[in-house]
């Protein structure tokens, strides 16, 4: 039987076929997202039922596992986990990843992630896709002819992305999650016992005694990240392989740094969780007006030679100052305690600590350093700080070296 269409029904058409369309837009190209797979950057990470520390942890996963995103919300991404249920996932605790390369020779595209699969294409060794999903080892990925899936044995993952970490809270100093003024908005999560086991964080493998730091203040201060009167912002260098930009580097490591030194009791106060306006000197009054009792100011190193490498921790302490002079040392032995502790934890070569100039450990009234984690412009160092698991150990060996400074002070 035909029917022929009024025109409220082919209206009604109409609206339904654009918002399929409209959906399958969203689905194919999730611009929302800060990345399209994820990795996991803690050793062990809760996952929850909601995008809040207030909601229930419905599962646990660990180190180095891999998720595709199905949503962000504020600074937490949406997984969806082996067993196909959702939960949702702290930014600060994951790295994302927007390309897959290809590892093998000659690698098949499938339709399915499958060896069963139908075969697409194949793929030339060293070629860099556009990675949209993972599933049970497999990456989906979009090629010139279409989509398909590739197997996770003959690929790696490329073009990492930082995911936005955002607060609210503002002061000088509270729950370690404030925020200096003017600093953008959003939801803040941070907590202490994230990992719902006694007084841990999300992550277990650094040295977290129970409330060892409670009463102490660290300030740190993820380097570069102002923006100039004409919405500029300074990245730092970047990578010499990877082109990550050293801004998006040392915020991830101070946002995991944050995490560890609360799980100890410390108050963490950031000089800033992203862009900012402040100046060098904005950065010091912050620990100055909040009485730390330590600031540390977290680098990437760059040098002409790509042959150079290692940790280097700097401070500042001239006979001349007599205000930092009477803290020679402290600030020494702050330099000397996180920067044995960093070399430990990241494993590449001792540069030592040193003494410059820095308007951050300056005109800082506290014990102050400067870290430079590892060289950007060292391909080797450059691929490690590109891995969030590595950014991680680095943030474990600082808060190790913070630690065993300020419970002998």
């Amino acid at each position: 039987m035909s029917r022929t269409l009024t025109p409220k029904i082919f209206c009604r058409m109409k609206t339904a076929m654009a918002l399929a369309a409209a959906c399958a837009l969203l689905m194919a190209a999730p611009s929302a997202l800060q990345a399209r797979v994820v990795t996991v950057a803690g050793s062990t990470v809760n996952v929850r039922q909601g995008a809040s520390t207030d909601t229930v942890a419905v599962s646990k996963v660990n180190l180095g596992q891999i998720f595709g995103c199905c949503g962000a919300e504020a600074n937490w991404t949406k997984i969806k986990l082996e067993n196909g249920n959702l939960g949702y996932i702290r930014n600060d605790l994951l790295m994302g990843y927007d390309g897959l390369q290809v590892t093998g020779s000659l690698v098949r595209v499938r339709q399915t992630p499958s060896l069963s699969g139908a075969i697409l294409t194949k793929i030339q060794k060293g070629t860099v896709l556009t990675v949209l999903d993972h599933q049970n080892g497999w990456f989906k990925v979009q090629f010139p002819g279409g989509v398909g899936w590739v197997s996770g044995e003959y690929s790696k993952l490329v073009s990492p992305v930082v995911l936005k970490s955002t607060e609210t809270s503002t002061g000088a100093a509270g729950n370690g999650n404030a925020l200096v003024p003017g600093e953008d908005a959003g939801t803040s999560d941070h907590s202490p016992a994230e990992s719902g086991v006694a007084p841990t964080t999300e992550e277990i493998s650094a040295d977290t005694g129970s409330g060892i730091l409670s009463g102490k203040i660290v300030v740190v201060d993820p380097g570069h990240s102002n923006t100039s009167s004409y919405g500029a912002v300074d990245p730092g260098t970047t990578g010499v392989i990877s082109g990550i930009k050293e801004k998006d580097i040392n915020l991830d490591i101070s946002l995991k740094l944050r995490v560890l030194l609360e799980s100890m009791g410390a108050t963490v106060i950031m000089t800033h969780t992203g862009e900012t306006s402040m100046t060098l000197y904005d950065r010091a009054a912050v620990a100055n007006d909040a009485h730390a009792d330590l600031f540390i100011s977290i680098h990437s190193n760059s040098a002409a030679k790509q042959s150079y490498a290692g940790h280097t921790t700097y401070f500042f302490a001239p006979l001349n100052n007599a205000l930092l002079a009477a803290q020679r040392d402290s600030r020494l032995r702050a330099a000397q305690t996180v920067q044995a502790a960093l070399v430990k934890a990241g494993g590449r070569a001792n540069l030592g600590i040193k003494e410059n100039n820095y308007v951050v450990i300056r005109e800082t009234v506290c014990p102050s350093i400067l870290v430079e984690a590892a060289f950007l412009s060292n391909p080797d160092e450059d691929l490690l700080l590109s891995s969030g698991a590595y950014r991680y150990r680095l943030a474990q060996g600082l808060a190790n070296g913070i630690r065993q400074f300020l419970s002998a002070s």
